[in-house]
């Protein structure tokens, strides 16, 4: 039915390849009613509705044709009506994930050396900032010292989340690179 009504337009089955971007053989086959070589799922069904747009058909009424004919390829992981019966209405269906990637047993601990360096930096910043005050003689070092890790603890939290050294360390890292967009270092190795 399909290849006589592209005939009977006129429409050869190169326009409709090069229209589509799907291969000539492929519609050819679709002709015949050989979908075997066809994807499964979501992209045979993206396929016969460009091929009836580009031949002049309604892509929905050729959609549901295609569905009821070739089930199997349209819906490899089973019927559409079967599925949405067999999960409860409450539940969402949930499908098993094809690929897992496994964690990187390093990662974990990188992360908390990290994360207890800049604290024992900020610590650092406080305990000196609080001394340099001390030795002016402006306050005595524990205000200095609350004062310092208030301020530390403040400019990493507006600074992207971290600690002040982290933000520090970032800052000196997007200057230092240019081109890089800053918002993917900062993103890439939280503080």
């Amino acid at each position: 039915m399909l290849r006589r009504h592209r005939e009977r337009r006129g429409i050869e089955l190169r326009t409709v390849a090069q229209q589509t971007k799907i291969g000539s053989s492929l519609l050819a086959a679709l002709e015949r009613g050989d979908c075997s070589k066809w994807p499964g799922g979501i992209y045979s069904r993206a396929w016969i509705r460009a091929y009836a747009t580009a031949i002049g058909l309604d892509p929905e009424d050729i959609g549901t044709q295609f569905n009821r004919c070739f089930a199997r390829n349209a819906f490899p992981e089973g019927d559409p009506v079967t599925l949405r019966v067999a999960a409860p209405p409450e539940l969402p269906r949930i499908t098993p994930l094809r690929m897992t990637l496994e964690p990187d047993p390093g990662e974990r601990v990188r992360l908390v050396a990290r994360r207890a360096l800049f604290f024992l930096a900020d610590l650092l910043l406080s305990a000196l900032t609080a001394t340099i005050v001390s030795l002016l003689a402006v306050a005595g070092f524990w205000t200095g010292f609350a004062v310092a890790a208030i301020a530390c603890h403040a400019l990493g939290l507006f600074g992207g989340g971290g600690s002040a050294t982290g933000w520090v360390e970032r800052s000196v890292r997007r200057h230092a690179r240019p081109h890089e967009d800053p918002a993917d270092s900062a993103v890439a190795e939280p503080a």
